[in-house]
């Protein structure tokens, strides 16, 4: 909140009672002052590697998206963890692996998805959706997956050893899932096949793997 309360100091706490019909309701929890308009969070950052290609990368805090994992009323944050050699899907190159995090707002680092070595990073590849899927109080993950996608309990989905990147490190062939994540601990729920699949590459337009 931006409330401003001109006779507050550093150290007040606040609460907000809502009022039904004339009478006043039971207090909210309570909340602190922030030294800062911002809040600051403890990243667990992955450890970079070599391609192989040979192109050593780094990693970034990418996109995010926030739900209620838990239940417990407060939002967590999801976060992507986005490669330095990320491409777009028109430019050749091998990727290093997406990881998807989750943190509660004091950091602590509930659970770490690894989306593998057959999902490629770049903006059109890994997007993701926070959201409470079956209605129980806890927001889902659901996003692509492959092949050698690891869940935040450790759970391998397909199969481990698959590789499908070409020698340009595009990934043409080989299935893609659709999976839902379990939000507090990151386990893999549900696993489908992916919808729309990806056919034949001209079939979209072209035949470098762009449009599909």
């Amino acid at each position: 909140t931006n409330f401003l309360d001109i006779n507050g100091a550093s150290d007040s706490t606040y609460y907000i009672c809502a009022l039904l019909d004339g009478v006043e309701q039971l207090p909210s929890e309570k909340a602190t002052v922030w030294d800062t308009n911002y809040l600051t969070v403890p990243l667990n950052k992955p450890e970079g590697g070599i391609s192989p290609d040979g192109i050593e990368f780094t990693y970034h805090a990418n996109d995010a998206s926030v739900g209620d994992v838990d239940g417990d009323g407060e939002y967590e944050i999801i976060l992507k963890w986005d490669p330095s050699n990320s491409h777009d899907n028109a430019h050749k190159g091998y990727t290093g692996n997406v990881y998807l995090d989750a943190y509660k707002l004091d950091g602590t680092h509930l659970w770490r998805i690894d989306l593998g070595r057959n999902i490629r990073a770049g903006a059109h590849y890994t997007q993701f959706l926070v959201y409470d899927f079956d209605g129980d109080g806890k927001a889902e993950i659901a996003c692509k997956t492959a092949d050698g996608t690891v869940d935040g309990q450790g759970k391998i989905i397909g199969d481990a050893n698959a590789d499908f990147r070409n020698s340009e490190g595009f990934i043409l062939e080989g299935p893609e899932y659709l999976t839902i994540f379990e939000g507090p601990t990151g386990k893999e729920l549900v696993t489908t096949d992916y919808d729309p699949p990806r056919g034949k590459g001209s079939d979209w337009g072209d035949d470098e793997g762009n449009r599909v």
